[in-house]
């Protein structure tokens, strides 16, 4: 009986071992571990700060492409397994501020809030595949299949990708649109406005052709507290919502009725980006709107804080107001303001 509790003990030994260098040559597979200090170098050595400064940046985990939107209105295109190959894209005359990548991640949309336009680029290649006119600041989130919300102000349309059209319906929302999620598995879109409200849609579709209906509206915020962040949760039962001045909220997401409201400390935000696998959210804002030159928290954060408990599990100060991301499969929060890219480990979160 020994020897074979013995010879089971081993057993485990080996299996763990195997187990846990298959994970690490999986990751390796999955981000090259000189990705982000690559492009963090070419971001420093990129000339004068006002015209390229980071003002998006956006990764796509299927794909491992990472878009870096400049305030020229280049997009620096980056790939997390081939560190050598890099595309720049002049999508505008200035600020590439909004961008999206399909599905796939073999392509993305591309908008600005100087550009009456959206643009459809190719991740591979560079080159524009499509244009889409009337879209000003566009926000795009994939519907399912090949159809995508487009906004364009306070309206928004669905997208065909196959044909490269707006779907013929015109769908007005509460206020003018700052943030969209989609769970399609409940058949729900959430839209968060600049008004302070948020609209929820339910999807329908007959014979391929999807339409929406509006569910219920709800104002929980002043007006000019726009709605900077949506996420429903994976079920699709709860929405969360990020308010412009730094609340976290909960949501019943059939009646939009409150559940739990959290405060991040943060009294302007303008940057987020949820985890929906890990239940968090990271915020890039500012703690003081009106500090001394002394003060502690003049600057900017990077906040990471728990969607379940509210709890902030990470803050990181930062000279201004940070771009956030979150690299799921890395574990990993990348920020980025004006010329600097910095990432921090959130292994044990």
């Amino acid at each position: 009986m020994k020897i074979k509790t013995q010879f089971i003990a081993i057993k485990i030994v080996i299996l763990t071992t195997i187990f846990l260098y298959s994970c690490t040559k999986d990751s390796g597979k999955i981000i090259h571990s000189e990705f982000l200090k690559t492009i963090s170098k070419d971001i420093k050595e990129q000339k004068n700060d006002s015209i390229d400064s980071v003002v998006a940046i956006v990764y796509h985990e299927k794909s491992g492409n990472l878009a870096v939107g400049r305030e020229s209105g280049k997009i620096d295109i980056w790939n997390s397994k081939n560190i050598d190959k890099k595309h720049v894209v002049h999508a505008f005359d200035t600020r590439a501020n909004l961008i999206t990548f399909t599905s796939d991640g073999g392509a993305f949309f591309s908008s600005s809030y100087f550009s009456n336009e959206t643009k459809i680029f190719s991740t591979e290649s560079g080159k524009v595949i499509s244009i889409i006119p009337d879209t000003k600041g566009a926000l795009v989130s994939f519907l399912y299949d090949d159809n995508y919300l487009i906004s364009d102000s306070s309206s928004f349309y669905i997208y065909d990708y196959n044909r490269h059209a707006l779907r013929p319906i015109r769908y007005e929302a509460s206020g003018v649109i700052q943030s969209i999620d989609v769970n399609f598995n409940s058949k729900k879109i959430a839209l968060g406005t600049a008004s302070g409200s948020i609209d929820l849609w339910k999807i329908s579709i007959a014979d391929n052709e999807p339409t929406l209906d509006k569910i219920v509206e709800s104002k929980p915020y002043a007006t000019g507290e726009w709605v900077v962040g949506l996420q429903f949760s994976e079920d699709g039962n709860n929405l969360f919502s990020v308010s412009g001045k730094g609340r976290i909220d909960v949501w019943d997401s059939i009646s939009l009725e409150g559940i739990n409201s959290m405060s991040s400390e943060l009294k302007s935000v303008t940057s987020v980006k949820f985890d929906a696998a890990k239940n968090l959210v990271a915020m890039g804002g500012k703690i003081n709107l009106n500090p001394q030159y002394d003060d502690p928290d003049r600057g900017g954060f990077a906040i990471v804080a728990s969607l379940s408990s509210g709890k902030i599990l990470r803050k990181h100060k930062n000279l201004n107001t940070p771009i956030v991301e979150i690299l799921t499969t890395a574990n990993t929060l990348i920020t980025a303001e004006t010329r600097t890219l910095k990432s921090y480990d959130l292994m044990d979160l």
